[in-house]
């Protein structure tokens, strides 16, 4: 008994953790964030629907279903979309590395933010 109550209280541990999502308030396909370095444990982050923050392919598989693409089509429209991602996230990362600008003049995840002081 004690062993069911402990894997019930584990799931919904897991639940509850899954169900608090990171949001964010930009519209969707906006870059949101990118570590220092990419990997697949630590991936950039962009705005999905309903201001849901999600991984680049998650986002590359909901923009190809939106954009309603023949069969034909969607792997060549993934391919151009994936090459595209891949360079606004290694700009926005070498922004990030480049910057002179303090830690203090760094938006949320360290992006460098237009309104802050010199």
């Amino acid at each position: 008994m004690h062993v069911q109550a402990t894997l019930i209280a584990a799931l919904f541990t897991a639940a509850a953790s899954t169900s608090a999502a990171r949001t964010t308030e930009r519209s969707l396909g906006a870059l949101v964030d990118c570590p220092a370095a990419r990997s697949a444990d630590s991936p950039c982050l962009w705005a999905g629907e309903n201001g849901e923050v999600v991984d680049s392919k998650t986002l590359r598989d909901l923009l190809v279903q939106r954009n309603l693409v023949s069969f034909n089509y969607r792997e060549k429209l993934t391919r151009n979309l994936q090459a595209h991602m891949t360079y606004i996230e290694d700009v926005q990362m070498y922004a990030n590395s480049a910057s002179p600008l303090s830690a203090a003049a760094r938006g949320p995840g360290g992006q460098v933010s237009a309104l802050a002081p010199p």
